[in-house]
Formats: C-alpha cells, sequence, structure tokens
C-alpha cells in the first residue's frame, strides 16, 4: 500500500492494494502458518507504513493538539482549538486539527496519554505508541489461542488485517489503547475478575465504546463488590484531573451523539422511514437492546457474544467510520466470522464520501453507492452461511 501514496490522492491504486492485502490476510489464515511468522510480519507490515504521515484521518493532529494543550496547564475540555488563549500554540499542523470548534470528545486517561506522548514528540510518536500497543494486543490474542490450541493462523484475521494496518499504524487512531485492556477483560473475567474489572474501567476511560462489554462480563461471571468499586474507582480515579470542566466533560460527546452521521447503514432506513432523528435513535436503541438481552438469555460464548453486540452496535449506529470496526475485528482469532471478515474488508468503501476514485467523487455523505458496495458482500456472505454454516473459518486444533 505505500507504493500508492497518497493514499488520498491515489485512492483507486490504494484500494486495488488494499484488495491484494485482503486476500493475503485470508489466503494466510487458510494456512498452517506458526504463531511466530505471523507476529514478526504483522510487526514488518505496520514498520513499513509508520513513517508514513496520516492520509485517510486527520484524527491523530487532534490528539497531538490536546496533549500539547494540557502542557500548557490549559483544560482541553474546557478550551476548544479555535480558543484565542492557545493561539500561541498553533503551528504548521494546526489546521489539520478537525472540528476546532469543538471541546475535547476523547476521555480523561486518553487525555493523559496525549499528554505523556506531546511530551515526547509529534505525530511520528503518537503513531508508534498506538503500533505498540497494537502488537501487544497481537501477542496478548496469540497467547490465548496457544492457550486454547485454535488454529494459529487464524491470528492473521486481526494481526494481518489491512483494516488493522491502515486505520492503525497508517491513520494512527488511537482504537489500541481501549480494544487492548477490552480483550483483556474478556480473557480474564472468569479467572482474574478484579483484574478484568480493572482492565474494562482502563477501556472505558481510554474510550467509551468499552462499556458496551460490562453486562456480558458480568453475565459471564457476577462479580463481588469489590469488583465493581475497582472499576468504578478506576475511573474515577482517570477523571480527577479534569473535574474542574464540570458539565464540559461530556460536551462534545454530546454534539457527537445528536448531530454526526457518517456512513450510516441500517441507520439510514430507519431514519428514512421515520422521518426523525430522534425517533430513529430510539428504534435502533431498542433494536441493540433487544440483541444484549437475547446474548444474555442464550448465553452465547462471550468472545462471540462481544463481537456481536459490537457488530450489531455498528450497524444500527449514524456514524461508522472505518476504524470502529476494529473493536470486533480485534476478537477475529478467538471468534472467527466470515460476516465481519468481509466488513473489514468492505468497510473501506466509506471513504469514497472522502475521497475521489479517478475523476469521480468524492460522493455526497446522503449518497447511495458507497452504501451499496458495502453491503453488498455482507448479503453474499449472509445467503453462504444460510446454506453453509460458518464453514469458511472451521479448522481443527493447531
Amino acid at each position: 500500500m505505500i507504493l500508492a501514496s497518497p493514499w488520498d490522492e491515489h485512492f483507486g491504486a490504494f484500494l486495488a492494494c488494499y484488495a491484494v492485502a485482503f486476500a493475503a490476510c485470508w489466503g494466510v489464515s487458510r494456512t498452517r502458518a506458526g504463531l511466530v511468522g505471523i507476529i514478526l510480519a504483522a510487526g514488518v507490515y505496520r514498520a513499513v507504513l509508520l513513517p508514513l504521515p496520516p492520509m485517510l484521518s486527520d484524527d491523530i493532529y487532534r490528539y497531538v493538539w490536546e496533549g500539547r494543550v494540557q502542557s500548557t496547564g490549559a483544560n482541553p475540555y474546557l478550551q476548544p482549538p479555535v480558543d484565542p488563549g492557545l493561539e500561541k500554540l498553533r503551528d504548521t499542523d494546526w489546521e489539520r486539527v478537525n472540528h476546532p470548534e469543538a471541546t475535547a470528545i476523547y476521555p480523561p486517561l486518553a487525555q493523559l496519554f496525549f499528554r505523556g506522548l506531546a511530551a515526547l514528540g509529534g505525530v511520528f510518536v503518537f503513531k508508534a505508541a498506538f503500533v505498540a500497543i497494537d502488537l501487544v494486543l497481537i501477542l496478548l490474542l496469540a497467547a490465548a489461542m496457544k492457550a486454547r490450541r485454535v488454529s494459529a493462523s487464524r491470528l492473521a484475521l486481526y494481526a494481518w488485517n489491512p483494516l488493522v494496518i491502515v486505520e492503525v499504524a497508517g491513520s494512527g487512531h488511537l482504537e489500541p489503547l481501549a480494544i487492548l485492556p477490552m480483550v483483556a477483560a474478556v480473557l480474564w473475567v472468569e479467572r482474574r475478575p478484579l483484574g478484568a474489572w480493572s482492565a474494562l474501567a482502563v477501556s472505558v476511560a481510554m474510550k467509551y465504546a468499552g462499556v458496551l462489554a460490562a453486562p456480558l462480563l458480568w453475565r459471564a461471571r457476577r462479580p463481588r463488590l469489590w469488583h465493581v468499586l475497582a472499576f468504578v474507582t478506576l475511573v474515577m480515579v482517570f477523571t480527577l484531573p479534569y473535574l474542574g470542566a464540570g458539565k464540559q466533560l461530556f460536551a462534545s460527546l454530546e454534539l457527537y451523539a445528536t448531530k454526526w452521521r457518517f456512513n450510516d447503514l441500517l441507520f439510514a432506513p430507519l431514519a428514512a422511514l421515520s422521518g426523525s432523528l430522534g425517533v430513529a435513535k430510539s428504534i435502533a436503541t431498542l433494536f441493540l437492546l433487544a440483541v444484549l438481552v437475547a446474548l444474555l438469555l442464550f448465553r452465547v460464548a462471550l468472545e462471540r457474544s462481544t463481537q456481536l453486540l459490537f457488530c450489531s452496535a455498528l450497524l444500527l449506529s449514524p456514524t461508522i467510520h472505518p476504524w470502529y470496526l476494529l473493536w470486533a475485528v480485534a476478537l477475529l482469532p478467538l471468534a472467527p466470522s466470515p460476516f465481519l471478515f468481509v466488513w473489514s474488508g468492505s468497510v473501506i468503501l466509506a471513504y469514497l464520501h472522502l475521497f475521489p476514485l479517478g475523476n469521480f467523487g468524492p460522493l455526497a455523505p446522503s449518497h447511495w453507492l458507497p452504501r451499496v458496495l458495502e453491503i453488498a458482500p455482507l448479503l453474499v456472505v449472509c445467503m453462504w452461511l444460510l446454506r453453509n454454516g460458518n464453514r469458511p473459518f472451521r479448522r481443527g486444533r493447531a
């Protein structure tokens, strides 16, 4: 994919490279490749993209900005980037900071992480840190797979997945900071419940999406009082440095929840049929609660139920950025899913809303074509699964 750089200007070439990488990921997952080889190759793929500037997203410039803001003693939950008091911090990357009129949206522990990284450097340092955490996640998955004696080649479904490599090593998204502790919580809850609930607190304090896993962990093993207290206490401790912001801690989160829409799949017809965003969001929430209740009642395996819940939340969400899918993709080695794997390939087409394909596009946010191109392969997979079950990922013991 480095040959297609810059990706936003050569999006067609990027998609071609992405398709080749996706096919390679699938092919390796079907072989008898060993864990060591997959892990080493995963590190190489990430190292190749690490020096490249972010090309598909500008989120990382926001991370760096908020880290630098804190180094001056300012509170990013109170002062948006356009605040005149922060003018002295503006540099050549200033214009790349997205939504400069809005205050910080990322949770407190993420802000503390930004502050620490900003003291060490800029974009490259941030990307390197996220890649390092991503590699730790791969090692955690590898250890879990070895303990369960499942096919080692399945690790490629995450470690070699081009969506993961592009969004973390390429664009520098913070997702591994929150996904690593979430996966740890899922793996630890039965034998180390205190560690699991502590890890989940770290995940939620990095990105609020981690809270979705809480009811499933509760079902897997009902926590003791001190497990819950550990979770609550850790979240509060991480929040203490920013309590002065009061309600402003959640101001941008509320703005995101009420105003933003991008690449919505099931939410789009709900909004069209109801004629109201508020009604559509209420219906989507009810559907998601129904999925959660079903997962709890039928006692689906924890890895699978967590994956299904995140997938359902995304399908019903008004906003589906490609990197959001990493929350579910991280569990693919432990809970293989043809549907999710194919979606990790087709979701990249959502970028057609942002970048031109030759002389075609970029397409308006409401345009139907990217959604059809993204959904069509998923419908084919659904028909295949109805006929053949989960056979594409069924393999014997390693």
